[in-house]
């Protein structure tokens, strides 16, 4: 945000420009969330930036505190209602029925997660309560959520956010915002780098998406559901593809413990990703660490949980080296 608040306009433009490419409407969000701080200096520098937006992205710009959801949904699951993070804590003291917090949270992930699909009470009663509950469940959930979202966002959020119609019940995604959208935002503007230029042009753009990959998508949400699961894979492995390119760019500039780095990243979401685990062990072949590489080996083998393929890349790596 600093360059925003420069005092030369062109660094302004730039900034805003970048800004509104890479991170979209969602840095609007996050300015208007720190509206809402109770720092003054803070709250002066948002509305500073929310100007300069203004001025050099060409559209109206709302300067007031923002009021919707936002989710972070990459690893452990937060989330915010207008500049409020909805706790355990938050949700017990405004919470007036017998409605759970672990609950209430994979509602509204689940909700979030179908947006204006929306989904019927019998598909979340599969979901989140394994059939093990009735429709009066998610009845006193939905209660309890709207009541706290007043709480904390006012009641016209609450009444936007989350709309109920006979069997079906929706999240409003007009309201709502993520971290896995900024994500997958931030991949596409690193691809047009790199269809404009090259990649190594565009190799800061793809490292800053892979920053804000901080997990899993729900992972940590108690809920059973294919869709969110075919959504989650298709992220990791849009995440280990960024993580794989990058890793064989550093590997080729020879730049072996940059590689190493950007391999131990990878492998931190899927200990068995074939081409991470080999060029790791031609990392640490080139750095002659044989202890290590016998460690990683014992790893993936334990992470593969059997006997790998006859034509799996490691086992072949392993064979050679062993010679």
């Amino acid at each position: 945000m600093a360059l925003l608040l420069h005092n030369d306009p062109e660094v302004q433009r730039q900034a805003a420009e970048l800004l509104l490419t890479t991170v979209g409407a969602h840095i609007f969000t996050v300015l208007r969330r720190q509206l809402a701080s109770a720092d003054e200096a803070e709250k002066a520098n948002a509305l500073r930036a929310l100007q300069t937006l203004e001025q050099h992205g060409r559209q109206r710009v709302e300067q007031r505190p923002f009021s919707g959801l936002h989710f972070e949904t990459l690893g452990a699951l937060r989330i915010y209602v207008g500049n409020h993070e909805l706790t355990a804590h938050e949700w017990a003291a405004f919470n007036r029925s017998h409605a759970g917090w672990q609950k209430a949270q994979a509602l509204l992930a689940y909700l979030f997660h179908y947006g204006q699909r929306g989904m019927t009470i019998e598909a979340a009663l599969a979901a989140i309560w394994q059939d093990r509950a009735t429709a009066s469940a998610i009845s006193r959930t939905l209660t309890a959520i709207r009541y706290v979202i007043g709480e904390l966002g006012g009641a016209d959020l609450a009444k936007r956010a989350l709309i109920s119609e006979q069997n079906r019940l929706w999240l409003s995604p007009m309201v709502c915002s993520s971290d896995a959208a900024l994500f997958e935002r931030a991949v596409q503007y690193a691809e047009q780098i790199e269809a404009e230029f090259d990649f190594e042009s565009a190799l800061p753009h793809y490292q800053h998406a892979c920053s804000l990959y901080g997990g899993n998508y729900l992972v940590m949400v108690d809920l059973y559901d294919e869709d969110i699961e075919d959504y989650r894979q298709q992220l990791i492995t849009t995440y280990l593809y960024l993580v794989e390119r990058i890793s064989e760019y550093y590997f080729s500039q020879q730049n072996i413990p940059r590689c190493i780095d950007w391999c131990l990243r990878g492998l931190r979401i899927r200990a068995t990703d074939e081409q991470l685990v080999v060029r790791l062990l031609e990392c640490y072949a080139r750095q002659r660490r044989s202890a290590d590489i016998e460690r990683l080996y014992q790893r993936y083998r334990r992470h593969l949980g059997g006997m790998p393929d006859d034509d799996d890349e490691v086992e072949r790596w392993m064979r050679q080296w062993r010679r």
